[in-house]
């Protein structure tokens, strides 16, 4: 049964947590896996409820039907990133086409570029030594990595970013958002989609060796993707794309130097930057939410939902649920190193929508880290006690971390 609150679960969107929002994740799961936010949308708090309702198809986004009480009477083509919220079959059948693109053969491919673009980043960096780590390698990084995948022009980078970031503001609840916002959103969707248009109708004709191309030529036993499809699935990899990997970078940089025995431990053995990339996207997750519509009748933490009612997904919360990790708020590399892992975290989803990018987020992660390590072995961050987050609430992050690479 749902335990009434002593308190306010919207305390969640309150700026004032934005740095450190997990004291209130731990107080409101405790009080209960499950809690009222809206009329017909309820909270999930815990690691269990989430991942069952994550792999469950009978709940999805419900704009085939306008059913969403997110957006209630809100159409899936009135939706920025439809593709992300599509409901089976046509998310099942566009996901089989793009998931070519992001084979583990593809991305091993790409990671000597990455690693090119981290060392032409971090020799602009330790040259002038005083620098902004988000600005000047952590936004950068996955930036020109997603624009040269899907084949944004580099004179084209500056637009895209200003873009990028009006629309990432945009996905947040609209409740949260001021009417300019609102507007920037929507005037960003237009400007990005006109823009991508342009791309794909060059890639139409001409194959460019990038991922819109390899798209646009995808058929597979007759079936391709529409122009809308294209525009679609094109601007959310390259928002999702770079927003989730710059915030997962960020968080992972601030915990390993709030955390100098842990840094100690990677310095130490680089081989284990992969299990400390897992624990940092468990222990500050740079997507901290997903929603999701009943598609029919479910139960979930002993309420029964109605199919048009709706669930908040807290990953931020659900990451650091004791009942599935041993001493859940302690900061640990070495919970994802050896034979016997942890549980799988819900940074990139699971189920029917997990990300298609995470590898690849992985990966740029994981060189970027490494490089940090070999070339900048005396890097300290000059704001580690309170840096400042972004403005957001849907993804995590810092927005600045000045920082001096050499003591």
């Amino acid at each position: 049964m749902v335990q009434a609150p002593t308190y306010n679960a919207l305390d969640i969107f309150d700026p004032a947590h934005r740095p450190n929002p997990y004291p209130v994740y731990r107080s409101i799961r405790a009080a209960g896996a499950l809690h009222p936010l809206a009329p017909r949308i309820y909270l999930a708090t815990r690691m269990a409820d989430c991942s069952d309702v994550l792999g469950d198809t009978a709940w999805g986004h419900g704009y085939d039907d306008r059913i969403s009480p997110f957006r209630p009477g809100v159409g899936r083509d009135d939706v920025p990133g439809s593709f992300l919220g599509m409901d089976p079959p046509d998310h099942t059948r566009l996901r089989r086409l793009v998931s070519r693109a992001f084979t583990p053969r593809k991305i091993a491919q790409l990671r000597t570029r990455i690693e090119e673009i981290a060392t032409g980043l971090l020799d602009s960096a330790l040259e002038r030594n005083e620098v902004d780590l988000i600005e000047d390698f952590a936004d950068p990084l996955p930036l020109t990595v997603t624009c040269e995948i899907v084949g944004v022009p580099v004179a084209d980078y500056p637009v895209f970013r200003q873009w990028s970031s009006a629309i990432v503001r945009g996905v947040d609840p609209d409740a949260l958002l001021a009417p300019d916002e609102i507007a920037a959103r929507y005037t960003a969707e237009a400007a990005f989609e006109s823009y991508v248009k342009t791309l794909v109708d060059e890639r139409r004709r001409t194959h460019h060796g990038d991922l819109l191309s390899d798209l646009a030529a995808l058929e597979d036993s007759g079936d391709k993707l529409s122009e809308h499809e294209l525009l679609e699935i094109g601007a959310t990899l390259m928002v999702a794309g770079h927003e989730t990997t710059v915030n997962g970078l960020g968080n992972a940089l601030v915990w390993l130097h709030r955390n100098p025995d842990q840094l100690a431990l990677l310095r130490k053995d680089p081989d284990l930057v992969p299990a400390a990339v897992e624990e940092a996207l468990r222990y500050d997750s740079p997507v901290q939410y997903t929603s999701r519509v009943a598609l029919e009748e479910r139960e979930v933490a002993g309420r029964r939902f109605e199919r048009g009612e709706g669930i908040v997904l807290l990953f931020g919360s659900a990451n650091r649920d004791p009942d599935a990790y041993d001493d859940p708020d302690r900061f640990d590399i070495m919970r994802y190193h050896g034979s016997s892992p942890a549980l799988r975290h819900l940074a990139f989803s699971t189920g029917p929508h997990h990300c298609l990018g995470a590898q690849l987020a992985r990966t740029v992660m994981d060189v970027a880290l490494r490089s940090l390590l070999d070339r900048a072995p005396g890097l300290t961050l000059t704001t580690l006690d309170a840096p400042e987050y972004r403005n957001l609430y849907l993804f995590h992050g810092p927005r600045t971390l000045p920082a001096r690479m050499r003591p």
